[in-house]
Order: structure tokens, then sequence, then C-alpha cells
């Protein structure tokens, strides 16, 4: 299995590795949770949870896979207005009451898969803003942050810009939360986005220069095809 091999592969990049336990945890998701639990794939991806104490891109990864499979939670295809397949799903029964208490447990600093439950229950109800906020304040994860910015790009929100734009330009940033900042600005589009990722767009981190060149030609794609779209309206209203 090729994405076996990446993941076990110590000289490999930490990121590559990172997509590669994601992958794998996505691939594996539709089987029995016994059989998922006894296979060699979900012992790799436990013994790598511990990488590094337990902490790191890598360690992290490894660690929500497991958790979803342990949880009863492998089927994470969302019930809901997004297609993606996530780590971990989003509370069915939350409503707009519930969107407090859920920013407070994703800022909290608990269980990283509890964080990322609160995380996808506050992407389904819409709350931009409370996920531009955690973006923009968390100091304890990498993965989180990146995984934030991701939520964000899905969201296309022009709130989220300001916090997407920071961790953009955060040369100390880890270059995932980087690359997918910039990924979700050039999902997201408007000026504010396009200039910073114009600014970093030859940074000397390649993850993030290549990254930006990538959002800057998703944005003018997608520009490319509102213009479309519209001369098409033009068009059928005559």
């Amino acid at each position: 299995n090729a994405l076996h091999s990446v993941l076990l592969d110590d000289a490999e990049d930490e990121v590559t590795r990172h997509e590669a336990a994601e992958g794998i945890a996505a691939v594996h998701s539709g089987g029995a949770e016994g059989d998922l639990q006894a296979s060699d794939m979900f012992r790799t991806l436990d013994q790598l949870s511990h990488h590094g104490d337990g902490h790191g891109p890598l360690a992290e990864t490894c660690y929500l896979a497991v958790e979803g499979i342990r949880r009863k939670n492998a089927r994470r295809v969302c019930a809901c207005q997004y297609a993606s397949h996530d780590p971990a799903l989003g509370d069915p029964d939350a409503g707009a009451a519930d969107i407090e208490r859920y920013a407070a447990a994703l800022q909290g600093g608990g269980d990283l898969f509890d964080r990322y439950v609160a995380m996808f229950t506050l992407r389904n109800l819409g709350a931009a803003d409370r996920l531009a906020v955690a973006l923009a304040e968390d100091r304890t994860s990498p993965v989180l942050r990146h995984e934030l910015a991701f939520v964000l790009g899905q969201m296309e929100s022009d709130v989220a810009v300001p916090a997407l734009v920071g961790s953009l330009s955060t040369a100390a940033e880890h270059p995932m939360v980087r690359h997918e900042a910039a990924i979700a600005l050039g999902s997201v589009g408007g000026e504010a986005a396009k200039q910073a990722l114009r600014e970093f767009s030859g940074d000397a981190e390649p993850m993030v220069s290549e990254s930006c060149r990538v959002a800057l030609d998703t944005a003018a794609y997608w520009e490319a095809w509102e213009r479309v779209e519209e001369r098409m309206r033009q068009q059928t209203s005559h």
C-alpha cells in the first residue's frame, strides 16, 4: 500500500506523512470497527499516535484517526452541506443556541478529538467568526490550526480573511498551517486575499510559495467562471 509506505518512511517529510495518515483514515473508514481495530493499519496508526511523545502533526493526525475508530465514528461523511470526508463528525443535533458552548470547547484546550467535533459543529452551523477567532488565537496544535484554515476555506466567508492572512504571513507558523491558509484564501477570493497571496508567492518556504501560486490560479478560475455565469444570466434575461 503506497500510503502505508509513505506513512512508515522516517526519511519522508512529516507533513507528507501526515497527509498519508489522513488518506489511510479516509480509505479505511468504511470498514467495520472491529475489523479496523484488528488490522495492521490500525496498529500502525496507534503506534505512530505516540510519535514524538504524542505531539506534532504526525502523532496528532494518527491519534485523530485512531480515536475516530475507537469512538465508532468511522463513517465520517457529513450529513450536512459539505461533502468532505472529515476526521470527526459535528454534532448533528446542535443548533444556534449551542454555538457558544462549542466555541468554548474548541478553544478550551481539551482532548483534540473533542475539539475537532466542536470545530466541525461550528462549521455546520455557519459560525465562521468563531472559527476565525480560534485560528487567530490557538497556540496548542498546528494540526488543529491547519484544519481550521481548511474549514474556513470551505465556508468561503470574508470574515475569515484577516485570520487566514495572519496565519499565512506568520513566518514562525508551521508550514502546513500557512499552506492551508493560502489554499483557503484562494477559495474565499477577493482583493485582500489575492494581495496576501501575491505577497507570499515568493516565500522562502516552498510549501508556502507554491500554495500561494496555486491559490491565485484557483481564485482566477472561479472569477472567470463567475463572469461566464453572469453573461449567461444576461443572455437568458433578454
